[in-house]
């Protein structure tokens, strides 16, 4: 079987590349060893629902790491185990130039722009929206794999990343980054406090994966949202909250 056969029918991957990197961290902290099939009761344990998962999913099925059934392929292990980032990215670029060359064939990727990647995508039976996000997954994967791409195809969200902040940017910048730092730092201790649930998984520095899956879904620098789309946003964050950072009673914590 070729390569472009194995591609044949697959859209490319247009979900967030950020979801796609804390699966592949979920593979290597909690899928160990990885399991044979991908298969909804697996998925259950995973951080992510609705669309984020279909997404997922079907960047799985695209680069060949998982079979239409779930099977899973021995190079999703190799992936997420990978023992330094140079062996990532070797792995990574395997997987583009397979995946990706065939639906790009004949464009300079160097001299490449953002309208010849999505033609090319919409081709491969991307939609006129989908198309747009997946030139993004696109440049975020091929950038880990090493390729060389020109800058045009990063477009203005990613392009703002390689302009020179100002003084005053930097502060800003750190500012956030410090008070994201001392997050996980936060306790409240309380005899009357709620009991720590032990199947709540928490990874980035504490921060539980599901609230940043959410937080995921702000706009980005340059985009827009409508109010209903905040307005949405607001309750998912709320009720993950609740979910997975109890609180203790109003009465007894004024007393401590």
């Amino acid at each position: 079987m070729t390569t472009r056969s194995r591609s044949r029918g697959l859209t490319p991957p247009y979900g967030s590349y950020r979801s796609w990197e804390t699966f592949i961290a979920f593979v290597k902290t909690d899928l160990d060893p990885l399991p044979d099939r991908l298969d909804s009761s697996v998925w259950r344990t995973t951080p992510f629902s609705g669309s984020t998962r279909s997404a997922i999913q079907g960047a799985l099925l695209f680069f060949g790491l998982t079979d239409p059934q779930g099977k899973t392929d021995r190079r999703l292990e190799n992936l997420a185990r990978a023992p330094n980032d140079e062996v990532k990215r070797q792995l990574l670029a395997a997987l583009f130039d397979e995946r990706y060359g065939p639906l790009l064939e004949g464009i300079d990727l160097p001299r490449a722009t953002r309208g010849q990647i999505k033609t090319a995508f919409q081709s491969a039976g991307s939609g006129t929206e989908t198309s747009e996000k997946a030139v993004s997954f696109f440049v975020s994967f091929g950038s880990e794999a090493g390729k060389e791409l020109h800058p045009a195809l990063f477009g203005r969200s990613q392009g703002t990343r390689t302009r020179r902040k100002t003084a005053a940017n930097r502060k800003d910048v750190d500012g956030q980054a410090e008070k994201i730092e001392e997050l996980p730092k936060k306790e409240v201790s309380s005899e009357n406090s709620s009991p720590v649930n032990e199947n709540i998984v928490i990874r980035q520095d504490g921060i539980h994966p599901a609230i940043l899956g959410v937080l995921e879904a702000l706009p980005k620098d340059g985009q827009s949202w409508t109010n209903a789309e905040r307005e949405k946003l607001k309750v998912a964050f709320g009720s993950l909250l609740d979910l997975t950072y109890p609180t203790i009673d109003d009465s007894n914590a004024r007393m401590l």
